[in-house]
């Protein structure tokens, strides 16, 4: 009885901890769980792009015209409704994560565009298929 009972035990912790190594985040993208970025190093109006648990993440120091014209844009060409301030922390800083919901694209930097932080759209225009908003 004691043995069964110990072989019952030694066989739901080894279940269990396979269960749970299954579901674990994969080494690679635990290493990239935070990452620092030296913002002093992105000179203004310039994008950086940096990798974030395997998505690309754009960094961006606007200037002072793209942070007024993100301002200025009227809420109802908004497809979500906020104001630049309720969008930004830092109104000198952009920081987009650039993945499509939709099909999981990655933006190509000669074809994406920044339309002030999350106001008007990221897009990502493909040549194979159709064009991608990401908001």
């Amino acid at each position: 009885m004691k043995v069964g009972g110990t072989m019952a035990l030694i066989t739901a912790k080894e279940s269990i901890q396979r269960m749970v190594a299954f579901k674990a985040m994969a080494a690679d993208q635990v290493a990239l769980a935070s990452i620092e970025v030296k913002m002093e190093e992105i000179p203004e109006g310039q994008t950086k792009t940096y990798e974030w648990q395997g998505k690309p993440v754009f960094v961006k120091h606007r200037t002072a015209k793209e942070i007024q014209h993100s301002r200025d844009t009227a809420m109802s060409e908004l497809r979500h409704p906020e104001s630049d301030e309720q969008r930004t922390r830092n109104p000198e800083w952009s920081i987009l994560v650039g993945v499509c919901t939709h099909l999981g694209c990655v933006p190509i930097r000669k074809y994406f565009y920044f339309f002030s932080t999350f106001k008007k759209s990221l897009v990502s225009r493909s040549r194979l298929h159709h064009e991608h908003a990401y908001i």
